[in-house]
């Protein structure tokens, strides 16, 4: 159905879990629980997790990442940690 949960270390974002209010949950979430983000109106199809990161790829072919970037697996050049309120896009070239 497109929905997309995560559980387990948090500690670099990549679980994709908001606060209240904004701004990324880095912590423990013991029990599976729901990733929106701007996924959710277009649902998720395949996903890839590293250790401190995860790709989501949507219905509609968006690709977007979260966690750890300090060497560039989030396809975003280096970062060392998601600071956004919505994990932005990788861009993809043709």
């Amino acid at each position: 159905d497109g929905r997309l949960y995560t559980f387990g270390a948090g500690s670099h974002g990549q679980l994709g879990h908001m606060q209240h209010g904004g701004g990324a949950v880095y912590a423990q979430q013991p029990a599976p629980r729901r990733v929106s983000l701007g996924l959710a109106a277009s649902g998720v199809r395949q996903v890839a997790c590293g250790a401190v990161h995860t790709i989501a790829m949507t219905e509609t072919g968006e690709v977007w990442t979260w966690g750890k970037g300090d060497v560039g697996q989030l396809g975003r050049g280096e970062m060392p940690f998601w600071g956004d309120t919505i994990p932005p896009q990788c861009s993809m070239q043709p």
